[in-house]
């Protein structure tokens, strides 16, 4: 799979990911996706939504004690490496073999 592809911003301000980048990731329709800006330039991240409940408790303390906190809103995930929290690591799909070369061979593949 190439490291970049480029898409396109449809009329309704979606944006969609080709299909061979969704199945390396797994994800899929109704996946969430954590949009960070970075200085010119934007990351996703693939995300799994945890209810706060459903924390593990000494987590749910620490995150509940800034909670009164302002500021500068902090990625879930750069919150938990500064409080040192190391979640279990999810196994990825194995991903797609094949090369896609030309537009033409990506859109047959996405089909």
């Amino acid at each position: 799979m190439p490291a970049q592809q480029m898409t396109q911003i449809g009329t309704k301000r979606q944006l969609t990911l080709p299909k061979a980048i969704l199945e390396y990731y797994g994800l899929g329709e109704g996946s969430h996706v954590l949009i960070e800006m970075k200085d010119n330039h934007l990351e996703l991240h693939p995300v799994i939504p945890v209810k706060r409940n459903e924390l593990p408790e000494e987590l749910r303390e620490k995150f509940l004690s800034r909670r009164g906190a302002r500021g500068a809103p902090t990625p879930l995930s750069s919150f938990l490496d500064k409080i040192g929290y190391k979640a279990p690591q999810a196994k990825r799909p194995a991903a797609a073999t094949k090369t896609l070369g030309t537009q033409a061979e990506q859109a047959e593949a996405e089909r």
